[in-house]
């Protein structure tokens, strides 16, 4: 129950015995087996009530939407077509070279 073996429970049993007494030691192992039920009973009670006031299923449901959401593989639409996109009247329009581009053009011709 408590994770705890049979040789444990026989030395805690011996240990009851040297500190209570063969006198009291039954009277002391019914008070701890009835402690025992009585908090397995109320944690019983305390997850019914849990269960009850949470909605549970909904809840379990709801998981299991989200996680199949989430494991759907995801997919990006493709970027608009640029030939179909207007030019704002905000953007500058292209102009002719300037002569700063035509100076450098001239420059890299000559260094050639």
């Amino acid at each position: 129950m408590f994770g705890i073996g049979f040789g444990e429970l026989i030395i805690v049993g011996l240990i009851l015995l040297v500190f209570v007494g063969p006198e009291d030691l039954p009277k002391v192992a019914s008070q701890i087996a009835r402690f025992i039920n009585q908090l397995k009973n109320q944690s019983d009670d305390f997850i019914d009530d849990l269960k009850k006031t949470s909605d549970w299923e909904q809840l379990q449901n709801q998981s299991r939407r989200l996680k199949s959401e989430l494991e759907k593989p995801v997919t990006i639409d493709a970027p608009p077509n640029p030939s179909s996109t207007s030019i704002s009247p905000s953007m500058p329009t292209p102009t002719a070279p300037s002569p700063v581009t035509e100076n450098l053009k001239e420059e890299l011709n000559e260094k050639k």
